[in-house]
């Protein structure tokens, strides 16, 4: 004989909480094959970035030079974006995470690409600024000076290190030039299969940086309603330091 049983007396209601941090120390550090995929994806961002400057004229908007960029990223092999891709110009290089407008490109202006493709599922993030014409000595100066930064932020980037601490070298180094008001947000983060991961590198907390792990480092000096410099590449932590996947020119690029 079995007695009927009510469920609900012997199941009861689950509760599911957030458990944050529980799965990431895992994802962090990346494989041989992701890192493949990381490294393809950035190969093809950088080429595409080449492609751009070349396919940009006075008179396009910043839309469809974003259009142009998704395109020539697809044709190159990549399955996605792994966020939007900012296109600014001129005055709207000023907006760290502004997005691309029916603005048009003028002779002069300073043109912002943040992007990032995607290879079976990884993706890349990358932010390369060149100039419509010839830059001033200004422009010319601060673009020295961010890529001054992110240089030895990444020749200090070791297993272990504080996020916080990596942030100072170079938030120190934009002080000192007298722009420290101007880098307006954290120096970087992981990426992976999305395009901000953990760790994150920034001046608001500590979090250390594990062996292992592909960070986008991307320091920036923005002058509101005027221009902004912003450089992100993408490197490798090692035990022997970090291994970069990408290289923004030391010098600001201009296009004719």
């Amino acid at each position: 004989y079995t007695e009927a049983v009510d469920i609900r007396n012997v199941i009861r209601p689950v509760k599911f909480k957030p458990a944050p941090r529980e799965v990431e120390p895992f994802t962090m550090p990346k494989a041989p094959v992701e890192l493949d995929h990381i490294m393809a994806a950035c190969k093809i961002a950088e080429s595409v970035y080449e492609k751009m400057k070349k396919k940009v004229k006075v008179g396009m908007t910043e839309i469809e030079l974003q259009s142009e960029l998704i395109y020539e990223a697809r044709k190159q092999g990549s399955e996605g974006e792994p966020f939007n891709p900012i296109v600014l110009a001129g005055e709207r290089t000023s907006m760290p995470h502004g997005r691309p407008s029916h603005r048009k490109i003028k002779k002069g202006d300073l043109i912002l690409l943040d992007f990032g493709t995607m290879i079976q599922g990884f993706g890349c993030d990358i932010t390369r600024v060149f100039c419509m014409g010839k830059p001033t000595k200004e422009q010319e100066s601060v673009y020295k000076l961010v890529h001054q930064a992110k240089q030895k932020a990444i020749d200090n980037l070791r297993p272990g290190i504080n996020g916080k601490i990596l942030d100072e070298y170079a938030r120190k180094h934009i002080e000192k030039a007298g722009y420290g008001d101007n880098f307006k947000h954290s120096l970087g983060h992981g990426i992976g299969v999305a395009a901000h991961e953990m760790p994150f590198i920034t001046f608001r907390k500590e979090e250390n940086v594990p062996v292992g792990v592909v960070l986008a480092i991307e320091p920036g000096v923005y002058f509101e309603g005027k221009w902004g410099i912003r450089l992100e590449d993408n490197v490798h932590v090692t035990f022997d330091g970090a291994v970069p996947f990408t290289n923004a020119p030391a010098e600001l690029p201009v296009v004719k």
